[in-house]
């Protein structure tokens, strides 16, 4: 048997974490891959699953680890509908409404403000916003739950320490320390917690092709969770 001596250096791997996510909202004509009529959105990219078992070198040979951390596959997006600012698409108006003339062409913003209901409509627009970031703020909620929340030292330290005598009882331990119910409670986390929101009547154009519309919104809510409880 050959002895090897001389000096090992040793580097420890970056402390694990899950990023937090976060996007700047932009004000959009069409809202990339929703419904017409959908009012914003909130996608916080996918996350991937990555933690494949990695075989170990020098020292470490002959037994295994997890070569890496959970990662954010795309970048996250946040948008509200352009028809909510003054720079939204012109929309025929048939019939003349608050002295705007019939066959003009007019956004949501500005015959709502000619009728008096910038201020409804604005308050429309602020719980828009405030929605799509309460996605982001639950889902940013249930990840520093999982980077820091595990019995000891977290979850993510958890798995970076993972080193076994075979790639079975590494993937056992991806198993414990990464269950589908976890995949499930950062999706629910995503979906956020939060009711339905009525407004005073505005006008708005039905999408994609009208007709205008007097009459009050709901924002529909969700039934996810706020962060991800007992994680």
């Amino acid at each position: 048997m050959r002895m090897l001596t001389g000096k090992a250096v040793v580097r420890s791997r970056a402390g694990w974490t899950i990023p937090t996510r976060s996007a700047e909202l932009e004000y959009v004509d069409p809202i990339p891959g929703v419904s017409d009529s959908a009012w914003g959105k909130y996608h916080p990219g996918r996350l991937g699953h990555n933690m494949f078992e990695n075989v170990g070198t020098g020292p470490w040979e002959g037994t295994f680890y997890i070569h890496s951390p959970p990662r954010w596959i795309g970048d996250p997006e946040m948008y509200a509908h352009a028809d909510l600012v003054e720079t939204g698409k012109r929309y025929k108006l048939v019939h003349g409404e608050c002295g705007v003339a019939g066959g003009s062409f007019i956004n949501v913003y500005d015959l709502n403000d000619e009728c008096g209901y910038s201020a409804r409509l604005n308050d429309f627009r602020l719980k828009v916003v405030a929605h799509e970031v309460t996605h982001l703020t639950s889902l940013n909620k249930c990840i520093l739950s999982i980077n820091r929340g595990y019995p000891f030292s977290g979850r993510m330290a958890e798995l970076e320490r993972v080193v076994r005598d075979s790639r079975k009882e590494v993937e056992d331990e991806i198993e414990r320390l990464w269950p589908e119910s976890l995949v499930d409670a950062i999706k629910k986390a995503g979906e956020s917690k939060q009711p339905n929101q009525n407004t005073q009547t505005v006008f708005t154009w039905e999408r994609p092709r009208g007709p205008w519309k007097k009459a009050p919104l709901t924002l529909i809510g969700h039934n996810g969770t706020d962060g991800c409880p007992g994680i």
